[in-house]
């Protein structure tokens, strides 16, 4: 005679049962990689001087293509909580408006024309990087 495991009342039981630990077994090893560690990124932005009132602001990773995306308010920016830059070399983007406007918004008024991209390099710790934009660079 044998003795069950579980106590269940049909093989469907059974089966559901199995069907259950296996998805919580797989659970629990599933997550995906963490990625890299991220640290923290904040400065100020200004054009020609002047706070930049509204921007996207993007630091593109030249090497692990992570991007650390961020706005830019009345002349200021800040990245924390494990979104921010993994260090190494990047890819400065910043498109800005003179009032709040979404990208997709065309007729939106542009503090200067085109994109400004630029490369740098940020050590792996948290960063204070401050950005003057100046005419000529655009």
């Amino acid at each position: 005679m044998y003795r069950r495991l579980f106590p269940v009342s049909s093989s469907r039981d059974g089966l559901f049962l199995l069907g259950a630990a296996m998805l919580a077994v797989l659970a629990a090893g599933c997550g995906g990689p963490a990625g890299p560690e991220r640290f923290g990124v904040w400065g100020t932005a200004t054009y020609d001087g002047e706070p930049i009132p509204h921007a996207i602001l993007v630091f593109s990773n030249q090497d692990t293509q992570y991007d650390t995306v961020m706005n830019i308010e009345d002349g200021y920016y800040e990245n924390y909580d494990g979104k921010g830059h993994t260090g190494g070399k990047f890819t400065v983007k910043v498109e800005a408006w003179t009032v709040m406007a979404e990208a997709w918004e065309d007729d939106a008024p542009k503090l200067f024309a085109g994109t400004y991209k630029k490369v740098i390099e940020l050590s792996p710790e948290d960063t204070e990087f401050n950005l003057d934009f100046k005419k000529e660079d655009f």
